[in-house]
């Protein structure tokens, strides 16, 4: 089983990952402050894979979720997702960081509820939720990434962005993102197990990684 997990310029790209995961989202993908490095890698090839079944809820499944016009908005709000996770504090993470897996990824309303890293000991929290929708190629996001030091509120960002999947990849090209610069990375490993999806980010010997909990269609 998987341990628990726990985004300026490009310290901030990394910080989200660590978001995402330091969104990957300050310090998104969605980094770790303490890591080396350069953002952007694959992933590791050594340890577990995430357990779970990996299932499709979109197109003409019966849990599919239905179109929500209502989410996009102009810049700088750039969506109307509200942002009702919990704050998420950075948990140091033991062992080999298991090799991204990919899946069917899932639309619906996700929130954070873990993060953290491999291969580092301190890092940013988050309080970050996220809608999936159009069968998996557009994503809203809205949030805060949390200080290191006394889990404040780092950044607060809001973005709009078209996703592509490839393999193990979620590759973002953002049509409105509500900070300059994007606290979004140009792309992030996951990995779907069943209602959860880990996104991840390496960094040199780090993996920052935080673990989003399906939480149905968007409210």
């Amino acid at each position: 089983m998987r341990q628990p997990s726990s985004l300026a310029g490009a310290a901030r790209r990394f910080t989200l990952a660590h978001a995402v995961s330091s969104l990957a989202l300050a310090g998104l993908a969605l980094g770790c402050n303490s890591s080396n490095g350069t953002p952007g890698g694959s992933g590791n090839d050594a340890g577990q894979d995430h357990g779970g079944t990996q299932t499709q809820d979109t197109g003409s499944n019966p849990g599919a979720c239905p179109a929500r016009p209502d989410l996009p908005a102009a810049a700088p709000m750039c969506t109307t997702l509200a942002n009702t996770a919990q704050a998420v504090q950075f948990t140091a993470l033991a062992g080999t960081a298991p090799t991204p897996a990919g899946g069917a990824i899932q639309d619906g309303y996700y929130v954070a509820t873990s993060t953290g890293s491999y291969g580092a000991t301190s890092g940013t929290g988050r309080r970050l939720t996220f809608v999936i929708t159009e069968s998996a190629t557009r994503m809203f996001w809205s949030g805060d990434v949390l200080a290191a030091n006394d889990g404040g509120v780092a950044t607060s960002f809001r973005a709009d962005t078209a996703i592509s999947v490839s393999g193990t990849r979620i590759t973002f090209t953002p049509s409105c993102v509500s900070t300059t610069p994007s606290p979004l990375p140009p792309a992030l490993d996951f990995t779907v197990s069943g209602q959860e999806l880990f996104l991840s980010l390496a960094n040199g010997a780090t993996v920052a990684e935080t673990r989003y909990t399906r939480m149905g269609c968007a409210p």
